[in-house]
């Protein structure tokens, strides 16, 4: 039995290893291809929103589940907490950012062709946040 004990001990231990390793090995092959892109205002779309908009959407649809009757009253406060938490990091990041691509629409000529419908997207983060 100490044998067997000793043997399942020992793969364990080598499974753990070949783990961190492989582990390892991900985040050099992730990092290698990593790209740094270069970021200025003139280059800036409001594909830039996408991020905060998506924490606004999660927010608002939040407070229709926190609605539903099958939850209790905990649960429906602590989902509302937490999708208050979600829609005001969202909402006033998504307002930074639309401060920035609108000093960029003022300083810098209007977006590409190919991006100019990319300019609806800043109605994203005020709309959806409005209906939360």
């Amino acid at each position: 039995a100490l044998a067997v004990t000793i043997c399942c001990s020992v793969a364990f231990l080598m499974y753990v290893a070949i783990c961190q390793i492989r582990k390892c090995y991900q985040a050099y092959v992730l990092a290698s291809r990593i790209s740094v892109h270069d970021v200025s205002p003139e280059k800036l779309t409001a594909a830039c929103l996408l991020p905060a908009v998506s924490c606004v959407v999660a927010a608002s649809t939040g407070g229709q589940v926190a609605q539903m009757e099958a939850l209790e009253a905990h649960e429906a406060l602590w989902t509302l907490l937490t999708c208050y938490c979600c829609w005001a990091i969202g909402f006033f990041v998504g307002l930074m950012i639309l401060c920035i691509y609108f000093y960029r629409l003022l300083l810098f000529k209007l977006p590409s062709q190919e991006v100019v419908v990319s300019v609806f997207l800043s109605l994203g983060p005020l709309g959806q946040g409005s209906f939360g």
